[in-house]
């Protein structure tokens, strides 16, 4: 847990983890831990896996949206002209 702190006080765009966040009570089955660092933090895109949900998409109280990507692709594309 300590690695996944120190990583989110850099503020990265975007967080790939293979565990899943979870939200017991929502029924959004994963670690309640790593959804309380992830929430402590400033707002990111994660995108994980290991435990399959029927909603995808899970935005967390601090605006992280985490997508679960279990048994899907997920294309990122970048527009940005330079």
């Amino acid at each position: 847990m300590q690695r996944l702190k120190s990583i989110l006080l850099k503020n990265p765009d975007i967080l790939m983890l293979h565990q899943t966040p979870g939200i017991l009570k929502e029924d959004f089955q994963g670690d309640e831990n790593i959804r309380e660092i992830i929430e402590a933090s400033t707002p990111t895109l994660v995108f994980c896996g290991h435990f399959h949900w029927e909603q995808p998409l899970l935005e967390l109280v601090n605006k992280t949206q985490v997508l679960n990507v279990d048994s899907r692709v997920v294309v990122l594309l970048n527009h940005l002209k330079l």
